[in-house]
């Protein structure tokens, strides 16, 4: 839903934090290097995407690629409350697809567990790769869960 844009954006700066390079390489606010590669978004105009452009991705950034690659592609302003931010931060979390593929699924709680069955799906393949960030990826979930109720739970009222 359009009203969730910005709580399911707010969201999701909090949970990805500042700079870091981690299995996805170097990652501002969430933007990895190979995203902001097939982008194209070489911000300090050097002819090349590196962790220079990386280092230079700022929250309006951030806001225009979360619209254009992540709520968009799963529809965010026609889900309701809190499914449309569970979605969102799973795409941008996992991927589009992945998002996708659980929009069968219209219950917060019935969406959240099958994102963490795909968490463990991916431990499972390749545990030495993920297991630096199962738990963290099952504590942002939850934390997705409760700010998806809220937003349910706000909208019923309003």
């Amino acid at each position: 839903m359009e009203t969730s844009f910005d709580p399911a954006l707010q969201f999701i700066l909090k949970e990805e934090g500042d700079y870091v390079v981690d299995h996805a390489g170097a990652t501002q606010m969430g933007l990895t290097i190979g995203l902001m590669k097939t982008l194209k978004l070489d911000l300090d105009h050097d002819g090349d995407v590196d962790k220079d452009d990386v280092k230079k991705v700022d929250s309006e950034l951030v806001r225009k690629v979360f619209r254009e690659q992540f709520w968009n592609p799963v529809n965010g302003d026609k889900l309701p409350p809190g499914i449309d931010l569970l979605a969102a931060d799973f795409s941008y979390n996992a991927g589009a697809v992945a998002a996708k593929s659980l929009l069968v699924y219209d219950d917060i709680a019935v969406y959240t567990l099958r994102r963490q069955m795909y968490y463990w799906s991916l431990r499972c393949k390749n545990p030495k790769k993920y297991k630096d960030y199962f738990d963290g990826w099952i504590g942002r979930s939850l934390r997705a869960w409760q700010k998806a109720i809220e937003l349910q739970a706000n909208h019923k009222e309003g």
